[in-house]
C-alpha cells in the first residue's frame, strides 16, 4: 500500500520498538509480509499485511 507503513510492534524481550526490516509483495490475493528486528535484542517478528496496523507516511511537510 503506497503512502502507508506498517505501526512497528515492541518486541517482547525488552519492550523497544522493533525496526522494518523487510516489505515482502505477495501475488494471488495472499497479503503481504513485514519483517521486523530488535536491533538491541536481535530479535525478528513476522507478521502478515492483514495483520499490521498501517499508519500515514509522513511527508517532508510534517518535518518543518
Amino acid at each position: 500500500m503506497f503512502g502507508a507503513a506498517p505501526k512497528r510492534p515492541r518486541c517482547l524481550n525488552c519492550g523497544g520498538l522493533m525496526q522494518l526490516s523487510r516489505r515482502t509483495s505477495r501475488y494471488g490475493g495472499l497479503p503481504d509480509l513485514y519483517s521486523f528486528n530488535c536491533v538491541a535484542c536481535d530479535e525478528w517478528h513476522v507478521e502478515e499485511g492483514d495483520a499490521v496496523q498501517l499508519v500515514p507516511a509522513r511527508s517532508t511537510a510534517d518535518k518543518l
